[in-house]
């Protein structure tokens, strides 16, 4: 697990951060985000790539406890309530924020990465890492509606036995498609 890659220093960090705020809830949303992170959606290629420098385990975790899917002022707010005094993990958790709130479609090129004790945190990964992993989950309320509003006549079922019957079971490239915007294919199990 992603967790057990932190550091000391890190693990208290995060457990500070976790205990301003609402434990039960930060746990669960937490969770439901980094098991999607664990179980398929971050690769070995980009376990590397954020284990170069270890301080974006720490960002990705901390991310996903302060995020509420795509809520950008319920991050915000949650950012607030946190009570970090580290003006540098604050700043880089809010330009994460920012990113997981922002237009995807919107071409913004300011993301950058970001140094931190010496280390290079790639906001850019982080931050759609936990956006992709909060539009995986299908028992998000958004999602939810998405799916049972595209079920056709005999197949629809009520929104609310949706999260009970689907699962993202696997996320790749679309076998169809090329180049590095290409849609991705993703399985559901029933």
């Amino acid at each position: 697990m992603i967790s057990d890659l932190l550091s000391r220093e890190q693990q208290h960090a995060l457990e500070s951060l976790v205990s301003a705020l609402d434990r039960d809830a930060c746990g669960r949303e937490a969770s439901k985000i980094m098991a999607i992170l664990d179980g398929f959606l971050l690769d070995d290629e980009q376990r590397q790539t954020l284990g170069l420098q270890p301080w974006n385990f720490y960002f990705l975790c901390a991310a996903a406890c302060l995020s509420g899917g795509r809520d950008a002022s319920r991050y915000e707010e949650r950012l607030e309530m946190s009570g970090i005094i580290d003006r540098g993990q604050a700043r880089i958790l809010g330009l994460i924020g920012a990113s997981i709130g922002g237009d995807p479609e919107s071409g913004d090129t300011t993301l950058t990465v970001v140094e931190y004790k010496d280390q290079t945190i790639n906001v850019p990964l982080i931050s759609r890492a936990i956006r992709l992993a909060a539009e995986l989950d299908l028992e998000h309320p958004d999602r939810v509606e998405t799916i049972a509003a595209g079920m056709a006549g005999e197949d629809r079922i009520p929104a609310e036995q949706v999260a009970g019957r689907f699962r993202v079971t696997a996320v790749g490239p679309h076998p169809y498609a090329f180049g590095s915007d290409a849609p991705m294919q993703v399985s559901t199990g029933r």
